[in-house]
């Protein structure tokens, strides 16, 4: 079985002029911190964290010249509502949070 890889390149996540215009939704606990700290109910749901991402980038995305967004909170979700504006491209985090020891992160993993 072959696998089918299309290349991209930096091209591909820029605006026309060759600059940068990135959206990062890819925040996790620390956007749960951000909604605490704001006056946001305790405790902050996954759900809240996910319609945001998928609203921001929603609105925001026909600006920037890409979106980077993480698998665990709003990567379906941005995919299946067709969030992202055609003119944008779309970056996945890598990485994985591992809670623990009373703290948000104590280490990560590639995904």
């Amino acid at each position: 079985m072959s696998s089918h890889f299309t290349p991209f390149t930096l091209k591909d996540i820029s605006r026309p002029g060759g600059g940068f215009a990135m959206l990062a939704v890819d925040q996790r606990e620390a956007m749960r911190l951000m909604f605490a700290a704001a006056g946001q109910p305790k405790p902050i749901a996954d759900s809240v964290l996910t319609d945001f991402k998928v609203a921001a980038t929603r609105i925001l995305s026909p600006y920037a010249s890409a979106v980077l967004a993480d698998k665990q909170f709003c990567l379906e979700q941005i995919v299946e509502q067709g969030a992202v504006a055609n003119s944008c491209g779309l970056i996945v985090a890598a990485d994985l949070f591992i809670p623990g020891n009373g703290i948000p992160v104590d280490s990560v993993e590639i995904d």
